[in-house]
Parts: structure tokens; sequence; C-alpha cells
């Protein structure tokens, strides 16, 4: 173990050549750089861990069990109905070349989807849940361009 050490200890003098007595403890064990990296790699992690996990993904826009969801490198949209309360739902979409807000519809009932093909990216969409009698529920509008 003292072998390995030493060969650790050589390795990271090599590394930091003139400074290294600055960045060593008496054990050879790095304090100043391993701090700095870890703070590094902490704040790293923070920064691009959401632009990782939405890169090629859709954005759902959920109205209670109800959700409309746009898929990315195929330009769909689809609306899925979640809830077993015998209320239609629909997707409103606006496309990224402008123009009017459009309309997919669902009346099926429970955990069925419908699916639209698009000319083109999505600028923004949400679900809503169809009420009879009284104003609709919107989920959020969600941007996936």
């Amino acid at each position: 173990m003292a072998r390995m050490l030493r060969s650790s200890q050589q390795r990271i003098e090599a590394l930091l050549g003139a400074n290294a007595p600055r960045y060593l403890n008496d054990r050879g064990i790095i304090k100043t750089a391993l701090r700095r990296l870890s703070g590094a790699a902490v704040i790293a992690g923070f920064v691009f861990a959401p632009l990782a996990a939405n890169a090629d993904r859709g954005l759902y826009s959920y109205q209670g069990g109800d959700y409309s969801y746009d898929y990315i490198s195929s330009y769909k949209i689809q609306i899925h109905d979640g809830e077993n309360d015998g209320h239609g739902v629909r997707a409103e979409y606006l496309m990224l070349s402008g123009g009017e807000s459009r309309h997919l519809y669902n009346y099926d009932g429970i955990n069925t989807n419908k699916y639209d093909s698009l000319s083109g990216p999505l600028r923004a969409h949400r679900a809503i849940e169809i009420l009879s009698g009284r104003p609709d529920a919107y989920g959020d509008w969600k941007y996936p361009s």
C-alpha cells in the first residue's frame, strides 16, 4: 500500500511540477487541487444535466392524468386520455412556422391515444380536458423548440 501511495504521490508531483508542495500535505494527498476539481465537477453536473436530459426528447403537458406529448425527431404530436371520467381531451398546438392554433381530439375513453403527423416542428403544445357545461381544464404550455 505504501508503495502505491508513493508512486501516486510521485505521479502527482510530476504533474504539478514546481507547485507540488503547495498542493500536497505531509501525507502526499492532494488538498486544494482535489477540492477545486470536485467543486468544478459538481457545478458542471448542475449546469449540463438539464441540457442532456432534454436533448432529443419530447415534452409532456399534463392536465391531471391526461397529457399531450411531442415527438421531436418525427414531427408528431400525441394526446392521451388517462382518466376514467367520461371527458374527452384535446391537444392544442402551434407550429414553429406560425399560424393559428390547431387541435387534436380524443374521445375514445381511458388509456387511449390519438396521433397527428405534422409538417414541421412545433412551437408549443398543451393538453386540455373537455368539460361539458363548464370551462375546460388546461395544462401548461410546453415549448419544445
